[in-house]
């Protein structure tokens, strides 16, 4: 997930992070060489989003990873490589947010972000809190800072989209919502999703 700042116009030179430039940014930072499909990863995220800025709706992209391949690793390098990419339009990414649905794995992306990055010089956040994922989110970054990255659990995110969508639920018709003021059967069973 990342949100977008805008940079130098129409006639931008597109910046993609080339092997080399990954491969000596992944060895600067964790003292070993990215394998093979790590880098190629990358590199097919980076040129596709720098092809999207053309396209009306954006696409989604999936990395997927057998267990032991590198997958902290690769998100990693990726992070860093969308600090770093501009697109044909002078786009480019203000902050990107690493999601995990685990608090353990947000724990664990967060040391391994947190290493790659440091070992770059660089550094990262770790949200702690809806409150400061929600700041982060809705802020003005400015397009010409640093791109920001930071760590957070997916249960962080929804919960802006659910408070938002509990508060309208709140607010309907005289105040009780759709259902005559009761809440939906799951939440009166006590039932989760």
């Amino acid at each position: 997930m990342g949100k977008q700042a805008s940079g130098g116009g129409p006639q931008a030179k597109a910046v993609v992070p080339t092997t080399e430039g990954l491969t000596q940014s992944f060895r600067a930072a964790t003292g070993i060489d990215p394998r093979p499909h790590q880098v190629a990863a990358v590199l097919a995220v980076c040129t596709a989003l720098t092809t999207d800025c053309h396209k009306e709706t954006p696409s989604n992209y999936l990395c997927q990873h057998a267990t032991g391949s590198g997958k902290s690793l690769t998100m990693a390098m990726l992070a860093h490589a969308l600090t770093q990419l501009v697109d044909e339009r002078g786009n480019r990414f203000a902050l990107v947010v690493v999601v995990s649905d685990r608090r353990v794995l947000d724990e664990q992306n967060g040391e391994t972000l947190r290493a790659y990055f440091g070992g770059l010089g660089d550094g990262i956040e770790c949200v702690n809190s809806c409150a400061r994922l929600r700041e982060l989110l809705s802020s003005d970054l400015d397009p010409a800072g640093a791109t920001r990255v930071t760590v957070a659990t997916l249960q962080k995110a929804a919960r802006r989209r659910t408070s938002a969508a509990a508060e309208a639920w709140q607010g309907g018709k005289g105040g009780k919502g759709g259902s005559g003021g009761r809440a939906p059967k799951r939440a009166r069973e006590g039932g989760g999703s």
